[in-house]
């Protein structure tokens, strides 16, 4: 947005935002700035960089591009801005959900872990209680149902607090 605020083209914002990106949208962004050197539509270059990355900005840039390319009058610097707001809202947003998530992530560690925590502390303080789960067809049988549940709990944990689905 800087770049074109200061009068400068697409192919020069895209070039400069290749020069201070990080790998691997550095990679995509050197893409782009060739593309755009070989003379290649804007549009095009946006287009097929959405087919790469999937990001909801990207197709907002490919209609900006058009409609410059049809010759219609865009604020590509204010669709720039916008874009960028969206980008650092979205990144905010998914780190306020990280550290929301944060307890329920480790409450699936420690109901995954508790129960052979306790299973190893009784088999060393009173083997013979937990003897027959190891030693008995019906103890083994329990134990693998209670591992399976275990695991199946820690499982649908996970699954309530994964927000992206």
């Amino acid at each position: 947005a800087i770049v074109i605020k200061s009068g400068g083209s697409i192919q020069s914002a895209i070039e400069k935002a290749a020069q201070e990106a990080k790998q691997p949208l550095k990679r995509e962004l050197d893409l782009m700035a060739a593309q755009t050197k070989l003379n290649i539509q804007t549009a095009e270059v946006f287009k097929w960089a959405t087919e790469r990355i999937p990001v909801p900005e990207l197709e907002m840039m490919v209609v900006v591009a058009s409609l410059q390319h049809q010759g219609m009058a865009v604020n590509t610097a204010s669709v720039l801005e916008r874009i960028q707001d969206s980008i650092r809202a979205r990144m905010a947003f998914r780190e306020q959900i990280s550290a929301i998530t944060a307890e329920g992530r480790l409450a699936s560690k420690v109901v995954g872990a508790m129960p052979f925590l306790v299973i190893g502390f009784i088999r060393k303080a009173a083997p013979q209680f937990v003897d027959p789960l190891f030693t008995t067809a019906w103890g083994m049988a329990l134990l693998g149902v209670s591992v399976l549940a275990i695991f199946g709990g820690m499982a649908w944990i996970n699954n309530m607090i994964n927000v992206e689905g």
